[in-house]
């Protein structure tokens, strides 16, 4: 029964590494008949590539990795935080399955992601202070990978050449100097940089345990976060009001604080 409920979970009693290689190309069909399309991760069609047999069971999937991710990634991916000058997040601190589906086997998306472009861009950026950028307009369909490379970049947007060509024309015709940085020591950017990189790490987990309904957990993640003051302005209001959220959740979980009872003296 358990293949039934879950995928990837051989016959009872039957030995994964005798059931023969995966067939992403096996169709299946959804209730109408239709086929359906997935996208499947190559390595998934030779498990050891990604896991080891566990000795005993009991252990998640994350317990016999061959490596950790983003590690193991790395065995086939490119490091993209080598090279590029600016790097996206959850890349920068490690988080590729904060994109990506979890386990990355296989989805309905493209390219293994969680959700279809830009909602999956949504879950962390603010639409509405994306919409007042002049190159966003509202409702726009086009996909964000259009323009911006997901993963690295040679501008701090992360755009693509050709976009970042039409940006740099753009701030070249406003005729305003870009603003000045202070400058700062290597050991201060340095240290500045070990910070940024501490409090994304920390901001990305926080949302997951967020989506996850971890309710405590990402309150704390949260306000630390705001509290190191390392966030740009809509981030910082967008999270102020998942804590708003969260305590409200967590009131209602708890119920009315209750009232003390008062008791007379004697006479």
């Amino acid at each position: 029964m358990l293949d039934y409920f879950f995928d990837g979970v051989p016959p009872l009693g039957q030995d994964p590494f005798e059931a023969g290689p995966f067939d992403p190309n096996a169709q299946q069909l959804d209730q109408t008949g239709q086929a359906l399309i997935w996208y499947v991760h190559e390595p998934i069609k030779e498990c050891t590539n990604c896991h080891r047999w566990p000795k005993r069971r009991g252990f998640s999937a994350e317990t016999y990795l061959i490596a950790p991710v983003p590690k193991l990634c790395y065995n086939c991916h490119d490091d993209y935080t080598v090279k590029a000058s600016f790097v996206h997040g959850p890349v920068a601190v490690g988080q590729c399955l904060v994109c990506h589906s979890d386990p990355p086997h296989k989805s309905r998306i493209e390219h293994l992601l969680k959700e279809p472009e830009p909602k999956l861009c949504y879950l962390c950026h603010d639409v509405s202070m994306i919409e007042l950028i002049p190159a966003h307009l509202p409702g726009q369909t086009s996909a964000c990978s259009d323009c911006h490379d997901p993963h690295s970049g040679s501008t701090k947007a992360l755009l693509k050449s050709s976009s970042a060509e039409t940006q740099a024309e753009q701030e070249k015709s406003t005729n305003e100097p870009p603003p000045r940085e202070p400058a700062m020591t290597p050991e201060q950017r340095e240290e500045l940089g070990r910070r940024q990189r501490e409090i994304a790490d920390l901001y990305y987990r926080s949302m997951e345990s967020y989506r996850k309904g971890e309710w405590t957990k990402a309150r704390d993640g949260f306000v630390k976060v705001l509290k190191s003051g390392l966030i740009p302005a809509p981030m910082a209001d967008m999270l102020r009001a998942h804590v708003v959220d969260i305590d409200n959740r967590l009131r209602k979980s708890t119920g009315p604080p209750e009232t003390p009872t008062v008791t007379k003296p004697l006479n």
